[in-house]
């Protein structure tokens, strides 16, 4: 749903992933590159894992990726050029390109503690919900 920063209600559209008949997806996070929507879905009915769905602000489906990986990526968010992504499962941080076709690196957490979904950017930092 698209709301302004006063609450007042602009717009909305069902993710392309929700749209397929039988398909059990959840929206896990969403960001944007100031061009498209990135939205980080789960689908479990077909067996897909994690599922990077690019959208413009309409809705339409512009890419899909599947990372082809075990990791479970729980948050998402974009800056300077770079994705970075919560991997719940490794307890990382994953940074893959702006293209999402390499991952640069995994940087473990440096706390100890376990990383929760929530994750944003500010500067040349990440906040991450521990």
């Amino acid at each position: 749903m698209k709301i302004d920063t006063d609450g007042n209600f602009i717009s909305f559209f069902v993710t392309p992933l929700a749209g397929v008949i039988f398909a059990l997806g959840m929206v896990r996070q969403i960001t944007f590159d100031r061009r498209y929507l990135y939205i980080l879905n789960y689908e479990t009915s077909f067996l897909l894992g994690i599922i990077i769905e690019v959208c413009d602000f309409n809705g339409a489906l512009i890419n899909r990726f599947i990372p082809g990986s075990v990791d479970e990526y729980a948050g998402i968010t974009f800056d300077h050029g770079n994705f970075y992504f919560v991997n719940v499962f490794n307890n990382s941080i994953d940074k893959w390109n702006g293209t999402l076709t390499n991952q640069i690196r995994q940087v473990a957490n440096p706390t100890g503690a376990v990383y929760l979904p929530g994750i944003t950017h500010w500067n040349r930092y990440l906040l991450v919900q521990q």
